[in-house]
C-alpha cells in the first residue's frame, strides 16, 4: 500500500490512525533517511494509542518508552483538532530526526530512556506502551537487542524500531515495514507492507 502526505500534519494524522488500532504485540519498522520523518510518525502512533508522552527522537537515548491506555481517548480516523496542534499537544514540529523540533522540549523528558525503563505491573491490564528503539548510532546492539527481544514478547507493548539493520535477526518475520520518502519540502510517500497479522493495521 502506498499513502502521499503533503505535510507533517498529514503524517501524522495517518500514524495517529495507525495507532488507534495498535493493542499490543505489534512491531512496526520505519525505514527512511534522516529527517524522512519518523520521529513525527511516531508521535503520531503515539497519540494514536491515547498517551500523553512527549514523543523524542531516542537517536541518543537508542531507547524511549511511552504509556498510552487500551482505553484510547482517538479513535482510528480522527484527525488532531486544530486546537492540540496549537497547543502542542499533537506538535509535530519539522521532518527533522535527532531533535525535538517544536515547542514540547522540556515536556519530551516523559519518555523514558532505555536506562529507567518503568516496568509495568503484573494485572495492569488497561496500560498500553509503545516502545520506541533507535540503532542509527550503533554497531553493535548489545544488551539493546535483549530489551529488543523482551519488548517483543510483551503482548501490553507495540514496538516501532529505526534503523533496524543490525537487529534484523531479532525482528519477527511478520511485522509492518513501512518506507518513508521524502518527496517535498513536506510531502512524503509512504509505502507500508504489512504481514498476515499485522495488516489490519492498515486496513480502513
Amino acid at each position: 500500500m502506498q499513502i502521499n502526505t503533503t505535510s507533517p500534519e498529514d503524517t501524522l494524522n495517518l500514524a495517529a490512525k495507525i495507532g488507534a488500532k495498535l493493542r499490543g504485540g505489534e512491531v512496526i519498522e520505519l525505514v527512511s533517511d534522516l529527517g524522512g520523518g519518523k520521529t513525527v510518525f511516531v508521535r503520531g502512533l503515539a497519540q494514536g494509542m491515547g498517551s500523553k508522552d512527549q514523543v523524542a527522537s531516542p537517536t541518543f537515548t537508542i531507547s524511549r518508552e511511552y504509556k498510552a491506555s487500551k482505553f484510547k481517548t482517538r479513535t482510528a480516523g480522527e484527525d488532531a483538532s486544530e486546537e492540540e496542534l496549537r497547543s502542542g499537544q499533537s506538535g509535530t514540529g519539522e521532518y527533522r530526526d535527532g531533535a525535538i523540533t517544536d515547542d514540547n522540549e522540556a515536556g519530551a523528558s516523559r519518555g523514558r530512556g532505555v536506562s529507567n525503563f518503568v516496568r509495568k505491573q503484573s494485572g495492569s491490564s488497561d496500560v498500553l506502551w509503545l516502545h520506541h528503539f533507535d540503532f542509527y548510532r550503533l554497531e553493535d546492539a548489545g544488551v539493546v537487542a535483549d530489551e529488543l527481544a523482551e519488548s517483543i514478547n510483551d503482548k501490553e507493548v507495540a514496538v516501532v524500531i529505526e534503523w533496524s539493520g543490525i537487529i534484523d535477526n531479532v525482528l519477527p518475520k511478520d511485522r509492518l515495514r513501512i518506507e518513508i520518502i521524502k518527496t517535498g519540502d513536506e510531502s512524503r510517500s509512504l509505502t507500508m507492507r504489512a504481514g498476515k497479522k499485522h495488516n489490519y493495521l492498515i486496513k480502513d
